[in-house]
């Protein structure tokens, strides 16, 4: 039997003396001898006991106390994690059976393209990240010689929730997408703080060091997985410059022609982007008619150089919109209207590419 005179406590798990009720067993933060609960994590404290007082079935009732006390603030991250997890699950599938049905308008920004027909590569990317994320921060914590005082559980936690958080909100509309990147930046550098208790620089250091291998593994995936989309490797370097200068282009989206009554066919060609990526995945375009039409006629949207009819429909009222069609680069296409257009009609292309229009 051991002289309870020299009985010491230790939490194993961590390496803090249980007997030192200042210290606290949760985060390791210095308390005062009076204090119940820790001024930082607000975990209870271990008080405390004078020499001899600490006997065994005191010891073992402590032990088991400590240890509920790690459990039970990992219960809180665990359903805050499966929340999240499980909104971004019903999410993506919904996405999925929407995805099912083609969407209505031809993509006229990067923006709209990434919302509307990316969506396996979003799903993917997002699983991915989800999965990956607690490998890396753990591998970030090994890496600057971190022992967060909590449980492996809630290390665990912690990192998958700004991403399932950054998955659901991605799919806010376009005006919303900042959110989307801003509040899991905000939520990642809470429970790096307080969820691992580290002070505010190693929190820093973790946060921007998570966030950036995040950040690698997410470009990664989309890089790799539309370079097979479009079937070829394609060049990083040249295609960040093709695609800063579409995004940033002027009205190029809005291309129109106001036509005069009994106006001849106007013809377009769409011309190379300068990138392989957008050619290829963001080739979609779509022709409105905007005017006063009391008589149906017919419209035909023709190949110039082989004649052939791409699309066809009837126009009446005041707007007519063609299906969405991938028109060839460097191809010159048509509009026919029986007895030519009427007086004040809008022509108006929906691209992403730039398009080059000739009356």
């Amino acid at each position: 039997m051991p002289d309870t005179e020299d009985l010491h406590l230790t939490d194993s798990g961590h390496g803090i003396d249980l007997s030192q009720g200042n210290v606290c067993p949760m985060c390791g933060a210095q308390n005062n001898g009076d204090q119940t609960h820790c001024w930082q994590c607000r975990s209870l404290l271990l008080q405390n006991r004078p020499r001899g007082h600490m006997t065994p079935g005191i010891a073992e009732q402590s032990q088991q106390l400590q240890a509920s006390m790690r459990q039970r603030p990992d219960s809180a991250y665990f359903w805050a994690a499966f929340a999240l997890l499980l909104s971004s699950a019903i999410i993506g599938a919904q996405q999925i059976v929407q995805g099912i049905y083609a969407p209505s308008l031809a993509p006229e920004s990067f923006v709209a393209f990434f919302q509307n027909y990316m969506t396996m590569t979003r799903i993917i990317v997002g699983a991915g990240i989800v999965v990956v994320s607690p490998l890396l921060l753990n591998l970030v914590l090994r890496l600057f010689s971190l022992k967060p005082q909590c449980t492996d559980q809630r290390v665990s936690l912690i990192a998958v929730m700004p991403p399932a958080l950054a998955f659901a909100l991605s799919w806010l509309p376009n005006a919303a997408l900042l959110v989307a990147l801003l509040a899991p930046a905000i939520l990642a550098a809470f429970l790096v703080r307080k969820g691992l208790a580290l002070s505010g620089l190693r929190t820093v250091i973790v946060w921007l060091s998570h966030g950036l291998a995040l950040g690698v593994v997410a470009t990664a995936g989309l890089y790799t997985l539309e370079s097979a989309q479009t079937g070829r490797v394609l060049n990083p370097l040249t295609e960040s410059a093709a695609l800063r200068a579409a995004v940033t282009a002027p009205h190029r989206e809005k291309q129109s022609l106001s036509a005069q009554k009994g106006a001849l066919s106007p013809t377009f060609r769409w011309n190379p982007s300068g990138s392989a990526w957008l050619d290829i995945r963001a080739n979609r375009a779509q022709i409105e008619i905007h005017g006063r039409h009391l008589i149906e006629r017919e419209v035909k949207l023709i190949d110039t150089a082989s004649g052939n009819t791409i699309l066809s429909g009837m126009i009446s009222g005041t707007r007519w919109q063609s299906d969405i069609f991938i028109p060839v680069i460097g191809v010159a296409y048509k509009i026919s209207v029986p007895d030519g257009f009427a007086d004040g009609d809008n022509v108006r292309i929906r691209s992403l590419l730039p398009v080059e229009i000739s009356p």
